[in-house]
C-alpha cells in the first residue's frame, strides 16, 4: 500500500492501495498559502512552482505511527477545503474537500514524502488562469484547462472536457468498499479532539481562530 510520511519521520500514513483513484493538476495559488505557512514555521523548503499534482485516495487511513501529533486547519473560514498536518515539523499530510461526497481525499505527489506509489498521470488541471504567461507556457500535459465564469460556473477549454470532468466527479464521489479498512479523516478528526485551525490572510499578518470542523461556505 503507498504511504505518506512528515518531514522529520514521526508521522506516517497508510492508504488503502498503491495507486490513486485519479490525479490532476491544481494551480489555486491561495490553496496552497497554507502550506507554505507551514513550510516557513518547519524551517523547510517547499517548491513554489505550480501547477502542483494532486492524488486522490480513498478516505481510509492507517496511521501508522504519530497519531498524537496529527492537527487540522484551514487557510481561510470560507474555505471548503480541511487540511491535515502535523505538530512535530510542520508538514501538510493531506486534505478533503467538503463540497464531494468525502469518500476521498487529497495528497500532493511529492515523491520525496510518499512510499510505494503507483504514480497516476492528470486527467484534468484546475485554475490555470492563476499561473503567469510564463508559467502557463511551460505546461507540459495537454489536458482540459478548467476554470470559473463570471457565474462562478466551472469551465473547460477544449471538446470533451464535460465527459472527463463528470468521471472526475464520478471517481472522487464513488462510495468505498465496505471490506476497506482503516479510519476516516472525519473519524481521525474526532479522535483528535481539537477544532480546526484558521490561517485566515489580512494584509501580511495571518490572523488566527478555530471553527467546527463543517464550518464553511459551499460553492454551486
Amino acid at each position: 500500500m503507498a504511504s505518506i510520511h512528515c518531514k522529520c519521520g514521526e508521522v506516517q500514513i497508510k492508504f488503502t492501495s498503491q495507486a490513486p483513484v485519479v490525479a490532476v493538476e491544481c494551480c489555486d495559488k491561495l490553496a496552497f498559502n497554507n502550506i507554505k505557512f507551514l513550510a516557513y514555521m518547519g524551517k523547510y523548503d517547499f517548491p513554489n512552482k505550480f501547477p502542483v499534482l494532486v492524488y486522490y485516495f480513498e478516505n481510509k487511513l492507517d496511521v501508522v505511527k504519530g497519531f498524537e501529533k496529527l492537527t487540522f486547519n484551514k487557510v481561510i473560514e470560507e474555505s471548503n477545503m480541511v487540511n491535515m498536518c502535523t505538530t512535530c515539523c510542520h508538514t501538510f499530510l493531506s486534505s478533503q474537500n467538503l463540497t464531494f461526497a468525502q469518500s476521498t481525499v487529497m495528497v500532493h505527489g511529492d515523491r520525496s514524502r510518499l512510499t510505494n506509489i503507483f504514480h497516476q498521470p492528470p486527467i484534468l488541471r484546475f485554475f490555470s488562469n492563476q499561473l503567469s504567461t510564463e508559467e502557463r507556457e511551460q505546461l507540459v500535459h495537454v489536458i482540459p484547462d478548467l476554470n470559473r465564469d463570471a457565474k462562478n460556473r466551472i469551465r473547460g477549454d477544449r471538446d470533451g472536457w464535460e465527459e472527463i470532468y463528470s468521471e472526475f466527479l464520478r471517481l472522487v464521489s464513488a462510495p468505498i468498499s465496505e471490506d476497506r479498512e482503516g479510519l476516516s479523516f472525519e473519524e481521525i478528526f474526532e479522535r483528535v479532539g481539537e477544532p480546526v485551525f484558521v490561517f485566515g490572510w489580512q494584509s501580511t499578518r495571518f490572523s488566527r481562530k478555530t471553527v467546527a470542523y463543517n464550518e464553511c461556505v459551499l460553492r454551486n
